[in-house]
């Protein structure tokens, strides 16, 4: 196992006191990105984004991690202050002049037409209307929203979505006039991405005038074209939007990355073209790009696709992908055709950080990695499983000095849109042996060591034998779940007789003062760790296992058995600090 050596961090402290930064140092950093919109762009092309957050008005630029990628300030939008008989008038006028330019694009003897008509007659010059907007699917929107930047005149969709939005402003509830807290403050961007900027995630912070960094929100450079949502986009509209229930959406050709966000209850519907036998994949990213929300149960978007044919029928339905929250559908098209694909939140929820990115295209997807690492300064062939992959095994050189989580992001000259993780560790490496799955037929191994394995049957448990010292500490440290495996690991110490010594399912927190700080996205750290000392001299034995009791290809662990080693983790809340030159600052 590599030593995580304190100096570097050392080193790291000393550099950062010196560093010359904008801002006199604060405990309490009060500004932060909420949600990034759209949260990605493609290679080669400029895009405007929408950050949304609090305190953020003083932007005057923004950073991006790895190259190829910039931005620069188009607006800021400070909080939005209650309206004013001025607002009000400005606004009201705005909505008659939408409605009168919607009018001109809609047929007059239309019966929906008509009942249109009917509703903007009832339209009070001021208070609340005679109809219930509660009702109603639709977003709030303050009068310089970026979307609306975009009119177009002719574009009856885009027409009415601003009447609605508009109507809200001036005569919705209250809690739908301004947002919340957290999203109090916006700023426009202009982002180029370069056309040869190395695809994938990376973080966007904003710079602030007076100084300081917000924190880290996901923006992922994408490799096909996208577009962003254009509403209304459900045939299941309520109210006023009932004339536009018999609209005709866009159809999408694929590949395609669609931007959306998911407000108020809302349900977004799109079409795209498929030809027979295209082994396409949908994806959504919704917890990937705004990872906890504090004030919502569960904490992030819990998204939901179903797939549907041209006549309605479901074809499919996810709402998560093994243990990732993120939904994933495979769809091997069964005839050229339309096809419809819907997003919505699984418990009907909705609000302006619910922000998505669906991708509809024939993209690899890797299931399953075997092994899950290598030792320092060797090379190994990895065997893949999966979905559209270009090649089944792809050969691994481990080069001294790197990270010890590292990963793969090409295969076969394609960009995977979930990399391949697998560790590197100093210790000696050996793969399991057929047959160890009883334990009169244990692998015997000689320690210290880690363990490349598989749970390849549901139920099935790997047995490992070594021979120990009677008061020996002795570490059995399972990394499976964290590098992608659907290993759920469960294991155990075995004296000689078979009695069970010591066993653990999940991997204990390292200090329960900080048990709330995982790392990442992982809420379940499905990994084992056990530590114990050996009570007597002779044969000892390891029994891992899935605690589901499932397993498969995609089951794969690595078992360190040693004794401790050396390893330190740090913890870093909030992901940012502000340093005065040659102050001292405790992180």
């Amino acid at each position: 196992m590599r030593p995580r050596s304190l100096v570097p961090l050392l080193c790291l402290g000393l550099l950062l006191a010196e560093a010359t930064l904008l801002a006199q140092p604060s405990r309490k950093v009060p500004w932060r990105n909420g949600f990034v919109l759209p949260a990605g762009a493609q290679q080669g092309t400029t895009t405007e984004v929408w950050v949304s957050g609090r305190q953020i008005n003083r932007c005057i630029g923004a950073v991006f991690t790895g190259s190829g990628i910039s931005a620069k300030v188009l607006d800021t939008f400070p909080n939005p202050r209650p309206l004013d008989q001025l607002d009000r008038y400005t606004i009201r006028t705005r909505v008659e002049g939408v409605a009168a330019r919607l009018l001109e694009t809609l047929d007059p003897e239309a019966p929906d037409t008509k009942v249109f008509v009917e509703l903007l007659k009832r339209l009070p010059k001021d208070g609340r209307p005679p109809w219930t907007l509660e009702d109603e699917t639709v977003p709030y929107v303050w009068p310089r929203y970026w979307h609306l930047r975009k009119i177009a005149e002719e574009d009856t969709y885009l027409l009415f979505d601003e009447f609605r939005r508009l109507v809200y402003q001036l005569y919705g509830p209250p809690q739908w006039r301004r947002p919340p807290d957290a999203l109090l403050e916006n700023v426009l961007l202009e982002v180029t991405v370069e056309p040869n900027a190395e695809p994938g995630d990376r973080e966007l912070r904003l710079m602030l005038a007076g100084g300081g960094l917000t924190n880290p929100m996901y923006f992922q450079v994408g490799i096909h074209p996208e577009v962003f949502e254009i509403e209304p986009n459900c045939r299941e509209s309520h109210g006023i939007a009932d004339y536009m229930n018999n609209f005709e959406p866009k159809v999408y050709d694929v590949p395609v990355v669609i931007n959306g966000q998911i407000t108020h209850s809302d349900i977004d519907q799109f079409r795209f073209r498929a030809k027979k036998g295209q082994n396409l994949v949908l994806k959504a990213q919704a917890r990937q790009l705004v990872p906890y929300l504090a004030d919502a149960v569960p904490g992030w978007f819990a998204a939901v696709l179903t797939l549907f044919d041209a006549n309605g029928k479901e074809l499919g339905y996810a709402d998560c992908f093994h243990f990732d929250p993120d939904p994933v559908l495979y769809f091997t098209v069964p005839e050229d055709g339309e096809y419809m694909v819907e997003i919505r939140d699984s418990l009907f929820r909705g609000r302006e950080d619910f922000v998505y990115r669906l991708t509809i295209a024939p993209t690899p997807v890797v299931e399953s990695v075997f092994p899950l690492g290598l030792r320092e300064g060797t090379s190994t062939t990895f065997t893949l499983g999966g979905r559209n992959l270009p090649v089944n095994e792809i050969a691994v050189e481990a080069v001294p000095g790197l990270e010890h989580i590292r990963e793969i992001t090409q295969l076969g000259g394609q960009w995977l849109p979930s990399p391949i993780r697998f560790a590197v560790d100093t210790l000696p490496e050996v793969i399991e042996a057929d047959g160890n799955n009883v334990l009169a037929s244990a692998q015997p191994v000689t320690l210290p060591l880690i363990v490349n394995g598989r749970i390849m049957q549901p139920g099935e448990y790997d047995f490992y034998r070594f021979d120990g010292k009677e008061g020996d500490t002795m570490v059995l440290d399972v990394t499976a779940r964290s590098l992608g495996s659907l290993l759920d690991s469960r294991i155990a110490l075995l004296d000689a007789s078979g009695k069970v010594l010591a066993e653990n399912d999940d991997r204990p927190a390292l200090n329960e003062k900080y048990q709330s700080l995982r790392l990442g996205l992982q809420t379940h750290d499905a990994d084992s760790y056990l530590m114990t000392t050996l009570p007597s001299t002779g044969p000892f034995f390891v029994r891992i296992g899935d605690a589901q009791r499932n397993g498969g290809p995609a089951y794969g662990y690595r078992l360190r058995i040693s004794s401790p080693e050396p390893e330190v983790v740090v913890y870093s809340t909030p992901p940012r600090h502000q340093l005065v030159a040659g102050g001292i600052f405790p992180i």
